[in-house]
């Protein structure tokens, strides 16, 4: 079983590009921790 930090570490690359995305959408505030904590 992973871990969540493998987890993260396999999916951190489309995290911080969803990230970018809700940036150019105007949402700034989004972070990674916010799109990460929707996985959990």
């Amino acid at each position: 079983m992973r871990s969540d930090k493998e987890w993260y570490d396999q999916l951190e690359t489309a995290i911080l590009i969803r990230v970018e995305d809700f940036k150019l959408m105007g949402y700034r505030e989004i972070k990674a921790e916010h799109i990460w904590s929707f996985f959990g």
